[in-house]
């Protein structure tokens, strides 16, 4: 790990590595206190600062397939225990993924969520989608679609349309 990665975490307060193996290590674990001292490691990272779902479900998976990428830490981020969330997906700060009546969005691959986004209720958002800051997600996101705010529009995009944060 390189100096300015370190200088990074330290300025941010937040190392993600750790946070998703204490996550990782939770789920793994069978012994209750195991996963008392787990969950207090996770809850001390966040710092009240987010809340991203550490609850074992019917399951006992965690919520992510892939740790997603946190470009701005994990500060103001809510995400409930119940929501799946796929693989390479991109949160930006101040993002709600929320449930209601008791249903929780289900995220597929490669989507880029956007500043104070919210995502609420249970619906499907589908693969390769950027949702814009701002947003208000309150119904299914079809593949290859991106989302604007205000007021809430899709605008799709080609078929072999896919996301990336790195530039690939």
């Amino acid at each position: 790990m390189g100096i300015s990665k370190n200088l990074s975490y330290a300025i941010r307060g937040f190392n993600p590595e750790k946070y998703f193996l204490y996550r990782k290590k939770f789920y793994a674990t069978k012994s209750k206190f195991r996963r008392m001292y787990y969950k207090f490691k996770v809850m001390k990272m966040e710092k009240n600062t987010a809340y991203i779902g550490l609850f074992p479900n019917e399951e006992n998976h965690d919520i992510f397939k892939n740790p997603p990428k946190l470009l701005h830490g994990i500060s103001g981020i809510f995400i409930t225990a119940k929501a799946r969330i796929g693989e390479n997906v991109t949160i930006m700060q101040g993002v709600t993924i929320g449930k209601s009546n008791d249903k929780a969005p289900i995220i597929g691959d490669n989507v880029f969520i956007g500043a104070n986004a919210c995502i609420l209720g249970g619906i499907k958002v589908g693969n390769n989608v950027r949702i814009g800051a701002g947003a208000v997600v309150v119904k299914d996101v079809p593949d290859n679609t991106t989302v604007v705010p205000q007021p809430c529009r899709y605008i799709n995009k080609q078929q072999d349309y896919k996301y990336s944060v790195d530039g690939e």
